[in-house]
């Protein structure tokens, strides 16, 4: 009887125990279920947190060309819309704690701009390096170059020879008074006009902003587009635009656009040796970016052939990278050169060009 009692303790002592350590197995398996839930769930926020693009541009195919990056990556992408005067400002307020990766600027004035606030960090990879030229990325490495068009001369077809106008210059000549026609001022005509101060000095400059002036039809007034329409209905006869509205008229749904775009045919000056002027979309690293690589990578996929295609059949402007094909409307432009797009001297000339377009009378 008593050797069955030691038994029957002993038997409690064995279950005893080997509960307490299934017990502690489960909760070390609980424990470590656990953490590694919380290791999964730090990983899926990072995986899934959006990277941030400030974009102060349209582009006509955005849905596709964000769609086809997230397809690619698994990345997405919340777009920031405003202007980029707005969008400056925003990144300004924001430096101590900066929302937003990647920077999309509309033209070279104001990458120019944003670039001397210092708002961005170098942007540069072998994968960028490879789909773009030295002359289309900022000398310090701050900004890439996304698409870029041309200061271009349109005139009426059947009334104007374009060999009559191999440069800008030659638009103020006096064989052309009461024939020419010219937008409101904008950012892209006081460009052109820096430009020319840099490289042929004041007063050249000023002596071709009086003769284009006097060769003036009406008082300068709307947009490129608005130019175009009143070539094609007999008011004027040359004007100066970016080629991509010329691309968007001809390929507008609008038929009176269309037929107007028919009407005319571009030039791009000074082949022989100041080249066409030029202005460019560019994309910057924004300073200490939350998704740095996510923004980087971002940037490389902008200039991908496909992306780039998509740019360039959206908006008719040049794609960057040359293994991009584009569009058959701008391939019947014909090859051209086009001038450095080192806009370090907006600042050195732009002023000067606003003063002296106003001593002319472009207004």
């Amino acid at each position: 009887m008593k050797s069955f009692s030691m038994i029957l303790v002993f038997m409690c002592l064995m279950f005893y125990s080997s509960a307490t350590v299934m017990g502690q197995v489960k909760a070390d398996k609980t424990k470590n279920e656990s953490a590694g839930a919380k290791v999964s769930e730090s990983e899926a926020k990072e995986a899934d947190q959006k990277i941030v693009l400030y974009l102060a541009k349209s582009w006509a195919k955005e849905k596709e060309i964000l769609s086809l990056f997230e397809k690619e990556t698994g990345k997405s992408v919340s777009v920031v819309r405003g202007t980029a005067e707005e969008l400056r400002e925003r990144l300004k307020k924001e430096s101590e704690d900066p929302q937003a990766d990647l920077f999309v600027a509309p033209d070279g004035e104001q990458i120019f701009l944003a670039k001397y606030s210092d708002l961005f960090e170098p942007l540069l990879t072998g994968t960028i390096r490879s789909r773009t030229a030295d002359e289309l990325r900022d000398i310090d490495n701050l900004w890439v170059g996304l698409t870029y068009w041309v200061r271009g001369i349109v005139y009426v077809k059947d009334l104007v020879n374009p060999s009559d106008l191999p440069t800008y210059f030659s638009l103020a000549a006096p064989k052309f008074k009461g024939r020419i026609i010219l937008a409101a001022v904008n950012s892209d005509e006081i460009s052109l006009v820096a430009t020319l101060v840099k490289f042929y000095g004041t007063s050249a400059a000023i002596d071709w902003i009086k003769g284009l002036v006097n060769n003036l039809v009406r008082p300068t007034a709307g947009d490129d587009k608005k130019q175009i329409l009143d070539l094609a209905s007999n008011t004027g006869q040359i004007s100066i635009v970016n080629s991509y509205v010329l691309g968007r008229m001809q390929n507008s749904p609008d038929r009176k656009e269309k037929e107007a775009a028919e009407r005319v045919g571009l030039v791009f000056p000074d082949q022989s040796d100041f080249a066409a002027h030029a202005n460019i979309s560019a994309a910057a690293l924004v300073l200490n970016a939350k998704n740095k690589d996510s923004a980087v990578r971002l940037a490389e996929f902008l200039l991908s052939p496909p992306a780039q295609e998509l740019l360039a059949s959206g908006d008719f402007e040049f794609p960057v990278n040359p293994e991009a094909k584009i569009p058959p409307t701008m391939e019947a432009w014909g090859k051209f050169k086009f001038q450095d797009l080192d806009f370090s001297f907006l600042g050195a000339y732009q002023n000067q060009a606003e003063v002296l377009m106003n001593q002319g009378g472009w207004k």
